[in-house]
């Protein structure tokens, strides 16, 4: 299917991934999905070359709602939790996050999370494009 359809992207993407390397912002990309689905898709969209670093599936014991995946990620990006942020657009995203210690910006999707894990995230954005005026 990912070698045959065409995978689309959230809006604002290719501005935001621009922005974080003009201000030379470490970003690394989560997945729960294997390294070579991950791979496929990024290579596809060509988004790979825009992150520093990659975290997939396959290199953690265990995936979410445990907090493996992030805290692998802050890891490999050798910073502090509280100094990296998560985009996310899941309930289950934001409660892994805030479990890991790493604010949240919350970018609405399909569907809106409890207000108990709302009144948690940083801020909430419409989509990509929106993140950027945050990390200004």
């Amino acid at each position: 299917m990912y070698e045959n359809e065409e995978i689309t992207v959230q809006k604002g993407l290719w501005e935001l991934l621009e922005y974080l390397k003009k201000q030379n912002i470490k970003n690394i990309v989560e997945t729960s999905s294997p390294r070579e689905n991950m791979n496929l898709i990024l290579k596809k969209t060509d988004i790979l070359k825009y992150f520093d670093l990659s975290v997939c599936g396959d290199e953690i014991e265990r995936g979410k709602p445990f907090t493996d995946i992030f805290l692998k990620a802050v890891e490999k990006l050798n910073v502090p939790p509280e100094r990296c942020l998560i985009l996310e657009d899941s309930q289950n995203g934001i409660i892994v996050a805030k479990e890991a210690g790493i604010p949240v910006i919350f970018i609405k999707d399909l569907i809106t999370p409890e207000k108990q894990y709302m009144d948690t995230i940083y801020v909430q954005c419409n989509d990509l494009l929106e993140v950027i005026t945050y990390l200004k």
